[in-house]
């Protein structure tokens, strides 16, 4: 069994599938994890930051525990338990261009989970995905980061926060999108995850950039190179627009005051809402 240390906290009347429910979805993702102990420790305090570890992970907020703040805590939970797998198991180089995929990749299966569980609302994953695709849009047409591409913003993830968190979210949802699309629907982003962790786990090898890009093209069978020539190591925006649209939403968008905004588009058919509804409520069924 998958141990962990959690709280359910009954006077917010929060959801109680915080951690239980979203551990079966991510052994989905890794399968043949080894029983374990992992212990998350929250604590209140004056600052919002988390860390990760190999057995456990610490949080501290300044935020009360409520269903108001639940976008956040749920966010913390979902996203430093994920590098259980993805960080701790799947290492990286020490100071690597791939940050953008060890943070931003683990930030969006976080936010998928937790919507396809409902911890999320379609409101507040909205919400989120506003905030993140202009943050996204923001790095990669402001002078202020001097030109940098996904790769190169990834060697410092402090100050480039927005090409690495941001664009990583982006990245992610677009792969797994072109996965999706280009298999019809037999494989996603999950194969590229699954056989990282395959390959990785407990063997103290530390995964390089090219590594991580030849496997997502041999784990699902697609050339994925022009891909990730246009959209990683270069800084072609990658087409939100387009790809809002065949989820039935229509975009808005302020490129230089980094705003982002959705509203589902009325002539959607209804093959746009149904891949919608797959992503975000059936993309982990309960059962897998």
């Amino acid at each position: 069994m998958f141990n962990t240390f959690s709280k359910d906290y009954e006077v917010c009347n929060c959801k109680k599938v915080t951690i239980n429910e979203i551990i079966p979805i991510y052994l989905g993702i890794f399968p043949n994890t080894p029983p374990t102990r992992y212990l998350m420790t929250y604590l209140t305090g004056q600052s919002e930051d988390a860390e990760a570890f190999k057995n456990g992970a610490a949080f501290t907020t300044s935020l009360n525990i409520s269903a108001d703040t639940q976008i956040f805590w749920a966010d913390f939970l979902a996203h430093e338990l994920f590098h259980y797998w993805n960080g701790a198991r799947v290492r990286t180089e020490e100071r690597w261009e791939g940050n953008w995929f060890k943070e931003g990749f683990t930030d969006y299966y976080a936010n998928i989970a937790l919507r396809n569980r409902d911890v999320l609302s379609e409101a507040w994953l909205i919400r989120r995905m506003e905030n993140i695709f202009g943050n996204y849009l923001y790095f990669n047409f402001s002078s202020a980061f001097n030109g940098l591409t996904i790769v190169e913003a990834g060697k410092n993830k402090g100050r480039n926060r927005f090409g690495v968190y941001d664009a990583g979210w982006v990245l992610a949802f677009a792969l797994d999108n072109e996965i999706y699309n280009r298999t019809n629907g037999v494989k996603s982003l999950d194969v590229v995850m699954t056989a990282l962790y395959t390959r990785y786990q407990e063997t103290g090898q530390r995964l390089d950039l090219e590594t991580l890009l030849e496997i997502a093209s041999t784990s699902t069978g697609l050339a994925l190179t022009p891909f990730f020539d246009e959209y990683l190591k270069s800084r072609t925006p990658l087409p939100l627009v387009d790809i809002m649209k065949t989820f039935g939403w229509t975009s808005y968008s302020n490129n230089y005051a980094n705003e982002y905004y959705l509203t589902v588009d009325p002539n959607a058919d209804e093959g746009a809402m149904a891949r919608w509804n797959y992503l975000t409520q059936q993309r982990f069924p309960k059962k897998r």
